[in-house]
């Protein structure tokens, strides 16, 4: 009998703990949901120091992607945008190129890319890449140099570059001729947007770099070349910028309205938690485009790009 008691008590324990789990677990999956609800990092609380920014607006916060809008003097005085990624919960980044129409087989390095502005890029992605999926593209960013500032569709990319795991140039730079050839260098290395979560990471890059360096981003599903944060040509110049950064399964995407030098992007991402960083393009390339929020804006030039860094929110 008194085994039977004790028996008893064990299996109430146990369906207890047992329904605890289940309840906690449906409140964090949700009903019906395709996987945990994360809640992702939020807005800073504060301003940057050394820079014009003292304070933060949440304009998107849905689908793993927390937009934050920083102001100088006061929310409608905003100069730069932050997208915060947040890969465990399913959102997605992605390098987005096209080729030029009518080249016949050029040297890796002399392929041409088509040109848009990012709005273009958006409307274009959303009509012809399916992965990772219909209706989760959030927002396009300029995503790398290139060989000029015309007005024309085409032109090279000054620097390597991996989309769909397939290494689409060696890039200009190599002949030696392309100013970005002696610029310091990072890679920024994507994983396949079917993993959960993404891998996305950044890492060094020689300076005066080979085809057999540029053969190591082949293992990856999309890859650019681009330059360290701290070491520009000008590094006490102001300019508008494009960096991402990068800490464990977060990615952080930032655009800004208004001129900084790099330190000061740099300090700006690691405000927010950055490990590690990379400087994409900038000046009169910088713009971002989103369908989602009521928060973006275009290169003051109205320039056309030959690539974006494509943002997609969780299903």
């Amino acid at each position: 009998m008194l085994f039977r008691r004790s028996t008893y008590r064990v299996r109430v324990v146990t369906a207890t703990v047992v329904v605890s789990m289940l309840t906690a677990l449906i409140a964090v999956v949700g009903p019906g949901s395709t996987g945990p609800a994360y809640a992702v990092q939020a807005c800073p609380t504060t301003g940057v120091p050394g820079t014009d920014l003292t304070g933060w607006q949440s304009v998107h916060n849905a689908r793993g992607v927390n937009v934050c809008r920083g102001f100088a003097s006061g929310v409608a005085n905003w100069t730069v945008l932050v997208q915060i990624v947040d890969l465990a919960a399913n959102a997605k980044v992605r390098i987005i190129s096209q080729y030029a129409a009518g080249q016949l087989n050029p040297p890796p390095a002399e392929w041409k890319f088509q040109k848009r502005t990012v709005d273009n890029w958006y409307s274009w992605i959303s009509s012809n890449i399916n992965i990772p999926g219909p209706g989760r593209l959030f927002s396009t960013v300029n995503a790398s140099h290139f060989t000029d500032s015309s007005s024309s569709t085409t032109t090279m990319l000054s620097l390597p570059e991996v989309t769909s795991q397939s290494i689409r140039t060696w890039g200009y730079a190599i002949y030696g001729t392309d100013r970005a050839w002696s610029a310091y260098k990072r890679k920024l290395v994507i994983g396949t947007p079917n993993a959960l979560p993404q891998s996305v990471t950044i890492g060094s890059f020689p300076q005066h770099y080979s085809g057999s360096d540029v053969s190591t981003l082949g293992g990856s599903y999309d890859a650019t070349v681009a330059f360290e944060p701290l070491v520009d040509d000008c590094p006490t110049c102001i300019a508008r910028r494009t960096f991402v950064g990068v800490r464990g399964s977060t990615v952080y995407v930032l655009v800004t309205r208004n001129s900084y030098t790099p330190g000061q992007a740099q300090r700006i991402l690691q405000h927010f938690g950055s490990l590690t960083g990379i400087q994409l393009d900038g000046g009169g390339s910088t713009a971002m485009y989103s369908n989602n929020i009521n928060a973006r804006f275009g290169s003051i030039l109205n320039r056309a790009v030959p690539d974006v860094l494509a943002v997609y929110m969780a299903p």
